[in-house]
């Protein structure tokens, strides 16, 4: 896979490959896009043990609370909350993307690119999971570059886009036969429409 230059990211917005909206020409970098954060974040607090396995997405919603960064937010160390990109993000089948941090961040403590990838097809808000690895709080708010956007040209468009990444019916049945087919339920169902809900949620604000 061929990573996109600044001259190849700029390109592909003006033939809608891709689309980082709203997009300050000052945040593209030679080999990135710089992405800022978003004023809501997601604190997740459950109330003890759990099971990833098992639980339900009325729990992880119960558990999950809402907060206004604008301004700030004290981030604790060891603590991480769930954040989102400031910019929407469209991708075509011919693309891919990935996240990784910013050097200046990382200076300062924090990890932001724990949920670096994001799939063909894509539209929305990228969720940025942020962790606080240093020793004292550090404060975020909205508005800030928190991390770099990465985007690859696939050989190939993908058959699957991100909402039909599931559905194994695109695959040739030749190759997967129909008694191996439709048998697999992941065990983080709960998870995965739970946080596609929250991506949704975030793609409408």
């Amino acid at each position: 896979m061929a990573i996109l230059s600044d001259k190849n990211l700029i390109d592909a917005i003006e033939k809608k490959i891709i689309s980082i909206e709203p997009l300050d020409a000052n945040n593209i970098q030679p080999g990135s896009i710089d992405l800022t954060l978003h004023n809501i974040i997601e604190v997740f607090s459950p109330p003890g043990k759990w099971d990833v396995g098992a639980i339900s997405k009325e729990q992880l919603r119960s558990y999950t609370q809402e907060i206004d960064i604008s301004d700030g937010y004290d981030l604790e160390p060891g603590a991480f909350v769930t954040g989102y990109s400031a910019e929407k993000i469209k991708l075509s089948s011919f693309v891919t993307g990935r996240i990784f941090n910013r050097n200046s961040i990382v200076k300062c403590g924090i990890n932001a690119a724990l949920s670096a990838f994001i799939t063909p097809g894509f539209f929305g808000r990228k969720v940025i999971v942020i962790h606080n690895f240093g020793n004292v709080p550090v404060t975020i708010r909205s508005g800030i570059r928190i991390c770099q956007l990465e985007i690859s040209e696939l050989g190939q468009g993908a058959i699957r886009k991100f909402d039909d990444r599931h559905d194994l019916s695109k695959f040739n049945n030749d190759i997967f036969p129909e008694n191996r087919m439709y048998q697999y339920t992941p065990s983080d169902t709960s998870l995965s429409d739970f946080l596609n809900e929250c991506i949704k949620s975030a793609a409408r604000r």
